[in-house]
């Protein structure tokens, strides 16, 4: 018996030394309890376009599958190309790699549609 209120005084003092820090340091909380938000990845300095015009679109594409799907993602809403919000649940790197492949494509000849300077394909064969 004697154990078990010997037990029960030191669990009752180590609450009270736990509640008095509780109270006096924030800190001690911040460093008990775990974020609430979780941080977001910082996309990558990686320019799409640019890539795909000097390096080619299979270069770009192995540049993209060497990265962590979480930047990928982070590319993605960086550059505003999920609209829908789809693609934030997809898990295949493979998958999300197509999705930004075509939504360059498709961002580069909606550009080429709206500025009429801009050389056609035949033009830039020539």
């Amino acid at each position: 018996m004697s154990s078990k209120l010997s037990d029960g005084k030191r669990i009752a003092n180590f609450l009270r030394v736990l509640a008095d820090r509780l109270e006096n340091d924030a800190n001690f909380v911040e460093e008990l309890m775990p974020p609430k938000i979780r941080k977001k990845t910082k996309a990558p300095d990686f320019d799409l376009l640019a890539a795909i015009h000097q390096n080619g679109a299979e270069s770009t594409r192995n540049q993209l599958m060497g990265m962590d799907i979480r930047e990928l993602k982070s590319l993605i809403s960086k550059n505003s190309f999920d609209t829908t919000g789809k693609v934030r649940k997809w898990k295949q790197k493979a998958r999300i790699v197509d999705f930004l492949m075509e939504a360059v494509s498709r961002r580069a000849e909606f550009g080429d549609s709206i500025f009429s300077g801009a050389p056609q394909e035949s033009e830039k064969t020539a």
